[in-house]
């Protein structure tokens, strides 16, 4: 505290609260099932939510990134029941041990593993994490490894996502920035109240570089970026996304990449799946490589991204291979898939696609 310099309450002068989970009665209604999930023990500081099947069990787990403490790692056990396990996983904290100001956060494979990984945006001074999956329930921090390390930003991150916007059949990085303190330069001279879009471009295999300077205008442009949603505003098989800001108008994105081939997909469940297909898995071999991605209903901060899965096959000019895993468990599979156009997959009746490829 410093005399004629305002400022407001920390996070860390407050008690956090717990998370609370909803469940939908199908008419309108919803009834609060905190307790018999068993989540009602852990106090967080919530402001990222990631739902993705982290561990392979078919059933949707929930990362949640929490400010200036522990975040949490909630596993379904598949009875309705959750166990926390963000620090026996390696979530929970930097790869020091400390908690940072987890924001936003969002999950995909980033290294071609078939596993899910999470990438968590923090405030100013602190790096934005990359926790890799290690495939037994245990995840790495690979920020350093990757060359995101090199990102200590003057920068405070809040939405962002994984997305593929060139069609390479790579995983880059979109965040959006800006701080939370108009008179931040009063008490840190180098960092700014607006601040510009972040792009990270996946560089070869697992690692990354600051492309933004060479992406357009846009990323040079200051702001108080707040949610960040990702999906093909104009259907021209480019995931273009959409900021929203503190006291300014939202900031569309259009783009204009030369991108590779692609297909798109919307899935829509059915029988004993949600309508929505959100859990559902799909798996792509096109040009020798696979591909995975999860359908999921948050991610970012404060934001709601297209639910349809987007894959960049590159050069490929077909998907040889579509296996669709169901929340339901049921697996249906596709063959000899044209690219460069939007399918939509319903459950139960994905075989009848075959006659038209």
């Amino acid at each position: 505290r410093e005399p004629g310099r305002r400022t407001f309450c920390h996070p860390d002068v407050y008690k956090g609260t717990g998370v609370r989970l909803y469940k939908n009665l199908g008419n309108g209604k919803f009834a609060d099932r905190t307790g018999p999930a068993q989540l009602e023990s852990t106090e967080g500081k919530c402001l990222g939510l990631v739902l993705a099947d982290f561990n392979g069990d078919s059933w949707p787990d929930m990362f949640v990134a929490n400010d200036g403490v522990q975040n949490f790692l909630y596993v379904n056990r598949g009875d309705g029941t959750f166990g926390e396990e963000g620090l026996a996983s390696g979530v929970g904290f930097s790869d020091d041990g400390q908690p940072e100001a987890g924001m936003g956060a969002d999950s995909a494979d980033a290294n071609g593993d078939l596993l899910p990984d999470i990438y968590v945006s923090h405030l100013d001074n602190e790096l934005n994490r990359l926790y890799r999956n290690q495939g037994d329930g245990r995840f790495k921090d690979a920020t350093v490894e990757t060359g995101l390390g090199t990102e200590r930003s003057l920068f405070s991150g809040f939405g962002l996502k994984f997305a593929d916007f060139d069609n390479s059949g790579r995983q880059h990085i979109v965040v959006a920035n800006g701080h939370i303190l108009d008179n931040i330069t009063l008490f840190h001279p180098l960092v700014r109240y607006r601040e510009p879009t972040l792009l990270l471009e996946q560089s070869g295999c697992c690692s990354y570089r600051n492309s933004s300077a060479l992406a357009g205008p846009v990323f040079q442009k200051p702001l108080l970026g707040r949610g960040l949603a990702t999906g093909d505003l104009d259907s021209d098989g480019l995931i273009d996304f959409v900021i929203s800001q503190n006291f300014g108008s939202p900031v569309v994105v259009r783009n204009r990449s030369a991108g590779g081939n692609w297909l798109t997909l919307t899935l829509r469940g059915a029988g004993e799946s949600n309508r929505d297909a959100v859990g559902a898995e799909v798996t792509i071999v096109s040009g020798g490589k696979k591909q995975r991605a999860q359908v999921t209903g948050a991610s970012s901060y404060c934001s709601a991204s297209d639910r349809k899965l987007h894959f960049g096959t590159g050069a490929a000019t077909r998907v040889d291979r579509l296996d669709v895993k169901w929340p339901s468990g049921k697996v249906e599979t596709l063959s000899h898939v044209t690219l460069n156009r939007t399918l939509t997959l319903t459950e139960g009746q994905v075989a009848s696609l075959q006659i038209v490829h």
